[in-house]
């Protein structure tokens, strides 16, 4: 019932009963600024990386003037060893410096990363730092609240 639009690829019920939509999805959002967005308040996004360093790398990063808060769920597998690591980790910024709080972190055969944020060009990144040179798979869900 109501008014549907749609613009681009869209696939809805292929007699599979599922539902595709690329790119961002709004919910009472006309313009959603990542890949779940809700009443132009909050969201969704979801993303990976991989390394076989120890040099701290940006995990993910969004824009400092569109969002305050995130809570990250951040998933580590270590492929070498096969050993993993979960943790959440809490933050929100004031414009120059980024609050972070972790916890809820759980692993085996010791921490395969440590992680920390700041915020630089204008964005807040989480950043991480491998505990090895081994190969890491990272994997995130990150929940953000608008400014």
């Amino acid at each position: 019932t109501g008014n549907i639009t749609f613009s681009g690829a869209v696939t809805l019920g292929d007699g599979a009963d599922t539902a595709n939509v690329n790119g961002n999805l709004g919910i009472q959002d006309s313009a959603p600024v990542q890949k779940l967005h809700i009443d132009e308040v909050a969201g969704m996004d979801v993303g990976t990386a991989s390394t076989s360093g120890t040099a701290q790398f940006a995990l993910d990063s969004f824009t400092a003037t569109t969002f305050r808060t995130a809570k990250y769920l951040v998933q580590v597998h270590n492929s070498t060893d096969t050993d993993f690591q979960a943790i959440e980790i809490l933050l929100f910024h004031d414009g120059s410096d980024v609050y972070l709080t972790q916890y809820a972190s759980i692993f085996e055969n010791g921490a395969q990363a440590t992680f920390d944020a700041d915020i630089n060009a204008g964005n807040v990144r989480l950043l991480a730092t491998p505990a090895s040179a081994d190969t890491m798979a990272f994997k995130f869900i990150r929940t953000t609240i608008e400014v």
